[in-house]
């Protein structure tokens, strides 16, 4: 199985890059697109990070592989809820015949919630 990553310097929050195999697979292209919602809110890039803040209505962000690829993944970070704002990300993974899949999430802080593909931020203050 060929392992690739992607830099989200190489594509920016909009663009496309060709990443290339640690095993020597074929290269594969990757495209992102992040347009505004109807706010014009949308995601931004700061330090090689894609990013949303302060958004009230949902922002979308689609990678497209150019070929079929398997065992996806990625960190999401400051996944929380605090004065004024409540973070939810939902991921939506579709297969070939665009069918869609469904996600693992893994080492989830305990203010975590899961529901089907998506996770939502609760109360980052510690418990109890």
């Amino acid at each position: 199985m060929a392992d690739y990553l992607l830099d989200w310097v190489d594509t920016g929050a909009d663009g496309a890059t060709t990443i290339t195999s640690a095993t020597g697979e074929e290269d594969i292209t990757v495209s992102v697109s992040t347009p505004s919602n109807s706010d014009c809110d949308s995601w931004t890039m700061n330090g090689g990070i894609l990013y949303g803040s302060g958004v009230e209505n949902a922002i979308t962000a689609e990678v497209v592989f150019d070929a079929p690829v398997e065992n996806v993944s990625f960190e999401l970070l400051d996944v929380d809820q605090g004065s004024g704002w409540d973070d939810k990300v939902t991921i939506i993974a579709k297969d070939a015949d665009g069918n869609i899949v469904p996600v693992t999430y893994s080492d989830l802080a305990w203010h975590h919630t899961v529901d089907g593909n998506t996770v939502e931020g609760g109360d980052n203050d510690s418990p109890g």
